[in-house]
């Protein structure tokens, strides 16, 4: 988004809002009378506009461009600057000699304190500390803000108006209007070390993000640019009639003068210090202040959104949860079974039949938002279960009803079959042939072998992971075990063990336990590491 500038028409109660990318007014807000000072808050959110005759300082809401408070101060408000953590404005009343403070959470007045005769210009330190012009006394009130009380008074040139503190908050710079003078302040002495002259009559001042320029503008027609390493004028741009206010963008690119006479708005091309356009439209504008700030920005709520690879299935029934949310810097889910997950993008498995609800939780800076979805698990097949019988001297399995007991199909498989493992779907039967050195797959549904796996020497045991993704299969004679993918039918990898591998389960996590018959020990395997 690009940053908005608000110009003040001090003869028609308004403000104009200037669009920075067409240089166009995009909006007129009706303020207080006759406004002069004004200073947008660091985040963009809110603008506070100085009303020097309604003793008052309206605030106008930047996304809705209208007022949203009017909070009554001093005699004649002039000049108004944010804190740069924006939790506090700060209004010069003119006629009363004072600067007002201004909660910018509540926007309601904060208090007030004592300063020099006819304050006018106001600029906040990176630290917080205030610098307020004098215009009579011509003088500098150094603010502590927190303690609300003037800390050192600093004597620059004659009738000091406009105020600006380098981004570094080493420097402070004043425009000198009757001395035609900068007068250049150490901050960390509060004494004035350099006097830098401009032109006739300065009034509004600003400087440039990096430092490096500060930009015055002088009411004979023209603005100085100011090199801060030197303290020496290296440009002078001709712009309107009379120019008051001046502020540069936050990405420094443009500098935008108020010519109160020239009823116009003047763009300057900071790289090349030079006129680049002319804005007008306006009725006496002044804008005294900082009146461009950063774009609005935007509030980011979290919004939770998922998508899971299946919704429903036997148990156990393993589930990828794919997270679609949108502005989530953490997620936390509930797997709706006493299980929980941080992750992203969890996998979980469901061992228990029954209906689930999985609930994801986003959260971010701005809030938290929480999404649900049901996860059925049911049991498997509530069919008459099988069972697999190897015949070692046949080469064969028997399938027998466990129903009847009695032997329902006979399968051919590879030689000397010995261990055997019915997928926990009941799909699919994996049966070890030791003198093969092979696994044949068998189609439950059809008792046929549907694919033969090439394993290691004289594999004996075999086991199923329950959320039946992978099959293991123990190699007696290679001490190893093998690995097959149970979606293709191929094989995985291999993981060495202990002397003679034998008997293998996995339990519910995945884990795989192997016994070793020489070795005397169990292997245990993280699966997902092999």
């Amino acid at each position: 988004m690009v940053p908005y500038a608000y110009i003040t028409n001090s003869n028609n109660n308004t403000v104009s809002v200037i669009d920075t990318a067409s240089n166009t007014i995009a909006a007129t807000v009706q303020v207080g009378s006759s406004p002069y000072g004004v200073a947008v808050r660091p985040d963009g959110k809110k603008v506070y506009v100085a009303n020097y005759y309604s003793h008052s300082v309206s605030v106008i809401d930047t996304d809705t461009n209208t007022v949203t408070a009017t909070v009554n101060v001093g005699t004649y408000p002039s000049g108004v600057a944010v804190k740069p953590d924006r939790t506090m404005a700060y209004v010069t009343n003119y006629g009363s000699n004072t600067v007002s403070f201004i909660d910018t959470t509540s926007d309601t007045l904060a208090g007030s304190v004592n300063v020099g005769s006819d304050p006018y210009g106001v600029a906040v330190s990176p630290n917080g500390t205030v610098y307020v012009a004098n215009r009579v006394s011509d003088t500098i009130s150094v603010i502590d803000a927190t303690k609300k009380i003037v800390t050192a008074t600093v004597n620059v040139g004659d009738n000091p108006r406009g105020v600006e503190v380098t981004p570094d908050g080493t420097k402070v710079y004043v425009a000198n209007y009757n001395s035609g003078s900068v007068s250049v302040i150490d901050t960390a002495t509060n004494n004035v070390t350099a006097t830098v002259y401009v032109g006739n009559n300065p009034n509004g001042i600003a400087a440039s993000p990096d430092g490096k320029k500060v930009y015055v503008s002088n009411y004979n027609s023209y603005v100085s640019v100011i090199n801060t390493s030197t303290n020496a004028v290296t440009y002078a741009v001709d712009v309107g009639s009379r120019p008051s206010g001046i502020a540069v963008t936050p990405d420094g690119t443009k500098a935008y003068v108020s010519n109160r006479v020239g009823n116009s708005v003047s763009v300057i091309d900071t790289t090349t210090d030079t006129l680049e356009d002319t804005v007008t439209g306006f009725n006496s504008p002044n804008s005294f202040g900082h009146f461009i700030g950063a774009p609005p920005t935007q509030t980011l709520y979290p919004v939770a959104n998922f998508s899971s690879n299946v919704t429903q299935g036997y148990a156990p029934l393993s589930v990828q949860f794919t997270d679609q949310s949108e502005n989530a810097t953490s997620w936390n889910w509930s797997f709706g079974d006493g299980f929980y997950s941080t992750e992203q993008n969890p996998t979980h498995v469901y061992t228990t039949v029954g209906n689930y609800s999985a609930t994801l939780t986003v959260t971010n800076a701005y809030g938290q938002n929480t999404k649900s979805s049901k996860i059925n698990v049911q049991n498997v097949s509530p069919m008459v279960p099988y069972a697999y019988i190897t015949n070692s001297n046949n080469n064969t399995v028997s399938v027998i009803d466990t129903a009847s007991n009695t032997i329902a199909a006979t399968v051919q498989v590879g030689s000397s079959p010995h261990g055997v493992a019915v997928r926990p779907d009941g799909k699919k039967v994996y049966v070890a042939n030791y003198y093969s050195h092979s696994v044949s797959v068998i189609d439950t549904d059809t008792n046929t072998v549907t694919a033969t796996v090439n394993v290691g020497t004289y594999p004996s045991g075999v086991a199923v992971k329950p959320d039946r993704t992978m099959a293991y299969v123990t190699n007696y004679g290679s001490n190893t075990v093998s690995f097959i993918d149970t979606t293709s039918d191929t094989l995985a990898g291999s993981v060495n063990v202990g002397s003679d591998p034998y008997g293998v389960a996995v339990s519910p996590n995945g884990t795989v336990y192997v016994a070793n018959r020489v070795s005397d020990t169990i292997s245990v395997i993280d699966a997902t590491k092999k």
